[in-house]
């Protein structure tokens, strides 16, 4: 088989390393057991045992959205029986449009990925995806706005403190729950390779068709704790300049599960989790990520604990996620509170504050005391906003 390397990703089943063939660009081959990785859109890695599953639950998924929305704009319609409401149906009919349009170009591409007889009758149940038809994210991370930037120069003057003294040029990163990417291509400049997965494809197309088209328009939709109309639906536009020098390259970002990560053991020095610690129980990943770290290296979590699962057992206090890193043979390096507020509108009656725990923990190398393991300083943000 020939081929070109995608990265250092590697086989979830058999951790072998993975080929680009060049008689099926469309994926990544593994060069040990043979599995098959289909590349979405030519450039985003479904790195997954078996991702059929995955894409017609994300297919059937995009399709109630859409249907939904399609629901809303005409009862919208119905209702326009006044200037105002005809002026308010206009304005979420062009939001809705818009944003279902980029979520209908997803779901088309996913289908052409599908064999039809796959498709021919609707799932009756499926797995709920995170985030798959959210713009929110997108308008914290990309378009600029003052409050936001403020909580990414909060989150990443905390996360920059925890990193390990092996940072530098030979060093790799991996960002958890990596959203539309931010945080993760905030970090470029300071590892020689960065990887970030998510499970959202929504998010995952919106950080790579952000890299490629250098901006993406949309709609932030909030119809709720609005003061005037036109605040429940802002046109914004996503813009990749406010990272200087983001290419293609900076960030290998695929679709994946925490519980499988797709990189080899003992192949990153620091491991970052902003707001994704507590969307799976930790006891699921926490192997995979001692497996991927080298000794010496740091986990690095920021935000809050409030659990986006039902089984109650796993949800720890801080103090438990303490002694479960320490039980893993973790050093807790640093900690403190911080509190921020959270996608924060100005122009809303409501807003959501975090009182975020930072944290890191060190992952015990005998040959190092601590103390050196870990530089806990701060890095001037002014070149990034």
């Amino acid at each position: 088989m020939s081929g070109i390397t995608y990265g250092q990703l590697i086989c979830v089943i058999c951790q072998s390393e993975l080929l680009q063939n060049n008689k099926d660009a469309a994926a990544l081959t593994c060069t040990g057991c043979g599995l098959s990785y289909p590349l979405f859109a030519g450039c985003i890695p479904i790195m997954l045992p078996d991702s059929v599953p995955y894409r017609v639950n994300a297919f059937w998924q995009y399709q109630k959205h859409l249907r939904e929305a399609r629901a809303t704009l005409a009862e919208l319609r119905k209702a326009s029986t006044s200037v105002a409401a005809a002026a308010r149906a206009s304005l979420l009919d062009e939001a809705l449009s818009t944003n279902g349009g980029y979520i209908a170009r997803i779901q088309q591409q996913l289908a052409a990925t599908l064999p039809t007889a796959l498709l021919a009758q609707p799932a009756e149940r499926f797995r709920p995806l995170a985030y798959f038809s959210s713009f929110s994210y997108l308008k914290r991370d990309w378009c600029g706005l003052p409050a936001d930037e403020q909580e990414i120069q909060t989150i990443m003057e905390a996360v920059l403190a925890g990193m390990p003294a092996v940072i530098g040029s030979q060093a790799q990163v991996l960002v958890l729950g990596a959203g539309t990417g931010r945080v993760a291509a905030m970090l470029k400049d300071h590892f020689q390779q960065v990887y970030a997965i998510d499970l959202s494809l929504t998010m995952a197309c919106q950080y790579h068709d952000l890299v490629e088209q250098g901006a993406i328009r949309f709609y932030d939709i909030q119809s709720k704790n609005a003061r005037t109309l036109a605040e429940q639906a802002r046109e914004q536009w996503a813009t990749v300049g406010l990272v200087p020098g983001l290419e293609a390259g900076s960030v290998h970002y695929c679709v994946a599960d925490v519980k499988q990560i797709p990189l080899p053991t003992n192949s990153v020095s620091a491991v970052v989790s902003v707001y994704f610690t507590d969307t799976v129980p930790l006891k699921d990943y926490l192997p995979e990520v001692k497996r991927v770290l080298e000794p010496g290296g740091a986990f690095i979590h920021f935000g809050p604990l409030e659990y986006h699962f039902s089984d109650i057992s796993a949800h720890l206090s801080v103090e438990e996620v303490r002694e479960v890193f320490e039980a893993h043979g973790f050093r807790v390096a640093q900690e403190q509170e911080i509190t921020t507020n959270h996608l924060f509108r100005p122009e809303s009656l409501a807003c959501k504050t975090y009182h975020n725990w930072s944290f890191s923990a060190v992952l015990a190398d005998k040959e190092k005391p601590l103390n050196q393991q870990v530089k806990a300083t701060s890095v001037p943000l002014a070149e990034y906003i």
